[in-house]
């Protein structure tokens, strides 16, 4: 009558005690794991939880992209931080977009953000810009910033410089995300824990780090980067969609502009073209991630306006590029040029330049 509740007891307390094993020893690792730093990556020097779709900049983190000391903001962006609060008679524009529009290798008053602030100021509208550009982000990444965080500052206008997702491990992880909130929970939690991440990057390291170091070095991994066009196309086409709903909720415009490569326009100098050459519209047309978001924009009414017209006839004067996607300072200069006339005649802020 009594051996089988002392076998019970027995078993139990085995077995209390091999979970207490277990998880001494899986915190013993942890802690092993933390303090050697083997599961740290050097992106984390810079941005968050670099696994995470929703990866963003770390306050305060030193700038790797710069020739000078420069350090990120305390909301984690480039240059001056903009304040949540509107201030009565100031207008406010927020850009979103990856490296270009942080202005990756030129200085932080070169990029066409802090530029486009002065040049409406000097026109005499009162305006304060938020460079809010993530390098290494697409569509889908910022409009999930935009709707995380930028929303808040409530712009006037939201500039919006970008291109459709052609990453394959962030289209698995959208397919992922969208079976529901357990699986985005369950692997948030389990990315906490660096045995996890140690034991993931040794598996299958993320390719954000083949993009900050194309970003370094300028090296591509064409690879990584393939994607059926009809999946782009509908992940394209939800995130703007989604970007343009949430601007008008909050009652602000949304200005797109599609990502100009340094092949595009050299190629087309390179050749002769000028914009209004037919040749020069082919090859605009040939550029697929472009095209999309054109079709998409045109067809959902959403304001745009292209660069590349304006690079291709600035190139013949000077380079734009410093590599296959950043700008020169000259060509920041263009593009702010280029918004300033675009945000004036279209009456983009609650005050019409002079």
């Amino acid at each position: 009558m009594t051996t089988r509740p002392l076998v019970s007891r027995r078993w139990s307390r085995r077995l209390t005690f091999a979970l207490i094993a277990v998880v001494a020893v899986f915190a013993a690792a942890e802690l092993i794991v933390r303090l050697g730093g083997w599961a740290t990556l050097p992106a984390e020097g810079v941005f968050t939880d670099v696994y995470d779709v929703n990866y963003e900049m770390l306050p305060g983190a030193i700038n790797p992209w710069s020739d000078v000391r420069e350090f990120l903001n305390n909301d984690g962006f480039r240059g001056k931080s903009l304040p949540i609060e509107r201030r009565d008679g100031i207008a406010r524009i927020v850009s979103c977009g990856d490296s270009t529009t942080f202005g990756a290798c030129v200085r932080a008053d070169q990029a066409y953000t802090p530029l486009l602030e002065n040049k409406l100021n000097a026109r005499g509208v009162v305006v304060e810009a938020l460079n809010a550009g993530v390098p290494g982000t697409n569509l889908w990444q910022q409009t999930l910033l935009f709707e995380r965080r930028l929303q808040n500052y409530r712009p006037d206008l939201v500039i919006l410089y970008t291109a459709p997702n052609l990453r394959a491990d962030l289209a698995r992880l959208r397919g992922g995300l969208r079976s529901g909130a357990i699986w985005r929970d369950v692997r948030r939690g389990l990315a906490r824990s660096h045995i996890y991440r140690l034991l993931r990057h040794l598996i299958r390291p993320p390719s954000f780090e083949d993009v900050l170091h194309q970003y370094l070095n300028q090296e591509t991994a064409a690879d990584r980067w393939a994607m059926p066009s009809n999946e782009v196309y509908a992940g394209a086409l939800e995130d703007l969609l989604r970007l343009q709903t949430l601007c008008e909720s909050i009652d602000c415009r949304l200005l797109i502009m599609p990502v100009v490569s340094r092949a595009l326009v050299y190629g087309a100098n390179e050749h002769g073209l000028h914009p209004g050459d037919p040749a020069w519209s082919v090859r605009k047309s040939q550029d697929h991630p472009r095209r999309f978001i054109l079709n998409i924009t045109a067809k959902n009414d959403i304001a745009t306006v292209d660069p590349a017209d304006v690079l291709l006839t600035a190139s013949y004067r000077e380079p734009m590029f410093l590599d296959s996607v950043h700008f020169t300072p000259a060509g920041h200069e263009e593009v702010a040029e280029l918004l300033l006339e675009k945000i004036c005649a279209g009456h983009f802020l609650p005050d019409a330049c002079p």
